[in-house]
């Protein structure tokens, strides 16, 4: 039984005990005070409704005394709730991997956490009050920006890949989410960023595209990259009336180098090779390893000069 059952239960016993006198006394009292018979039981009676009275009194006090403290009860209970609440998002907030700005209608930083700080090097007291436009990197114009609060504005949102730049001078991708907070009257009082480092993610897409498109022992384009720019190439020939050149190379004997010296020797002829074929022609032509030891070189617009032919390809 809890203590608000026990407290009413004993309330309820104290209410009859005073019942039972009351009416006990009003018996024993009223026959020494009133003879006459007919006045005697109206004195009875009205002592009932007398009874009756006082207990809607008291009822009424005690429902008043009981919603107040119920009232103070539930509010007590809704600032513990929201104390517990308040205690988890700061715990959710501080532990979060992504960085969190939250500036307020004038966009000055109030609040950022501990994962910015990791990801940006700056310290709390060396941004609050600031613009976030302090991190600008410089490679976004003005009308990136106009955009990105227009879309804020309106759709109350926005999300996109940003470059910003670290304390350390370091410029980085960010993937950025950016939302308004509006109070009960619509008005904006708060916007929250929050953003990932995608610094590895974007070292990760380079590397597979520099596996994907080039020799990986000499650096050069591979087959795929020279067969998509020879393609190009052709496309171009035939839409300006122009010409292009496609030169194959490979190494006479070289299957004995390998055989003979090894295949360490032989890379290491490939990348002389690779090196010395680039160090002959200009760098805006396509100079591309095949594959083993196989080469090919290709040209646009071969009619004019060395370096100032058509659109390079390199």
């Amino acid at each position: 039984m809890t203590d608000s059952s026990r407290d009413a239960l004993r309330t309820a016993l104290f209410y009859g005990v005073v019942s039972i006198l009351w009416f006990v006394v009003c018996d024993l009292l009223l026959p020494d005070l009133i003879e006459d018979p007919a006045r005697l039981a109206f004195a009875q009676q009205m002592s009932g409704y007398v009874w009756i009275l006082i207990s809607a009194v008291l009822i009424f006090i005690a429902r008043t005394r009981l919603l107040r403290f119920l009232g103070v009860d539930v509010s007590l209970r809704q600032q513990r709730e929201d104390h517990e609440r308040l205690r988890l998002a700061s715990a959710v907030f501080d532990s979060t991997r992504e960085g969190v700005v939250v500036t307020d209608q004038q966009g000055l930083i109030v609040h950022v956490n501990r994962a910015f700080m990791e990801i940006t090097g700056y310290q709390p007291d060396e941004v609050l009050g600031l613009n976030p436009s302090k991190f600008k990197s410089g490679r976004h114009g003005p009308e990136f920006y106009r955009q990105m609060y227009r879309s804020i504005l309106s759709a109350g949102q926005w999300s996109g890949e940003i470059w910003n730049r670290r304390k350390s001078g370091e410029i980085y991708p960010q993937w950025q989410s950016i939302r308004s907070v509006r109070d009960e009257a619509g008005d904006i009082k708060h916007f929250v960023a929050v953003f990932s480092d995608i610094t590895a993610i974007k070292r990760s897409e380079h590397d597979l595209l520099q596996l994907a498109h080039y020799d990986p022992l000499t650096g050069l384009p591979n087959r795929l990259l020279f067969i998509d720019r020879t393609a190009q190439a052709l496309t171009f020939a035939r839409s300006s009336k122009r010409g292009c050149a496609l030169l194959l190379i490979d190494l006479d004997h070289f299957k004995n180098i390998n055989d003979s010296l090894g295949h360490n020797v032989g890379d290491e002829v490939l990348k002389a090779v690779a090196e010395r074929l680039k160090s002959l022609f200009d760098t805006d032509l396509t100079l591309a390893r095949l594959g083993g030891d196989e080469f090919a070189l290709l040209i646009e617009n071969p009619g004019s000069q060395r370096g100032s032919g058509g659109r390079g390809c390199a």
